[in-house]
């Protein structure tokens, strides 16, 4: 992978960079003595250490006035207080390292003045992150498939497919309830119990479940595609 662009916030004399691109060929850093070009490399070095290099230490690396007030003061946690990120644009021998069709465009990282780290993709597979997002594309599902259940033989007296359905979302909080895994689990077996339920001729209905499906995988691929992006991350010497 490739850095494109960096960004430093509060290390050292540096008070905020602000967002500045890497040439392909050669970047150079102008300015006088005591300008901070050394801070920024150095900030930028956090992001992953090479061996030998002094991790993050927010007593000596965050400016004094800004520790004393807000960190010390406990007004700000350093949880929260971002210092160094980049952007890199993806190779191809590190998109054939991820699974077909999870191909992204852009790796973004972010060090934290804690030394947590953060990460995301520009592309990749899309997750669902609350339950209203899904649930009318459900509901409308839940009804095709009730009536193709309700047209097939030997049925009578079988709870319709929706029942399974109402029990798995029924604890749902309009708009606020996180799909999380035990939910995708439970929504992934139901939509792969219904598929055969889904009328062939429906390109509609076809369409819908698909996408459903996808989402129930969607936290697992991108998870593995951001855990494989982090093994090959450049370390900055």
């Amino acid at each position: 992978m490739k850095l494109t662009h960096v960004r430093v916030r509060g290390y050292r004399c540096v008070r905020d960079t602000g967002w500045f691109e890497v040439e392909q060929a050669k970047t150079i850093l102008l300015g006088p003595n005591e300008a901070g070009k050394t801070a920024v490399l150095e900030a930028l070095q956090q992001i992953n250490l090479p061996a030998g290099v002094k991790e993050l230490d927010p007593l000596r690396d965050y400016p004094r006035k800004h520790y004393n007030a807000g960190i010390q003061s406990q007004k700000r946690d350093p949880s929260e207080i971002r210092f160094a990120s980049a952007r890199f644009r993806l190779e191809t021998d590190d998109l054939t390292e991820l699974a077909d069709g999870l191909a992204a465009t852009e790796y973004c990282c972010t060090r934290y003045l804690d030394d947590s780290f953060t990460h995301d993709i520009k592309g990749g597979p899309e997750v669902v992150v609350s339950n209203e997002e899904i649930r009318k594309d459900l509901a409308r599902l839940a009804a095709h498939v009730d009536k193709s259940h309700a047209d097939a033989e030997d049925v009578e007296g079988e709870q319709p497919p929706s029942a399974a359905l109402d029990d798995i979302i029924r604890e749902w909080q309009v708009g606020t309830t996180l799909i999380d895994q035990d939910c995708r689990e439970e929504l992934r077996s139901w939509l792969d119990s219904v598929i055969v339920l889904v009328d062939e001729g429906s390109s509609t209905e076809d369409a819908r479940h698909t996408p459903l499906l996808e989402y129930t995988h969607a936290p697992e691929q991108r998870k593995s595609v951001l855990e494989t992006l982090e093994s090959r991350l450049p370390v900055f010497v």
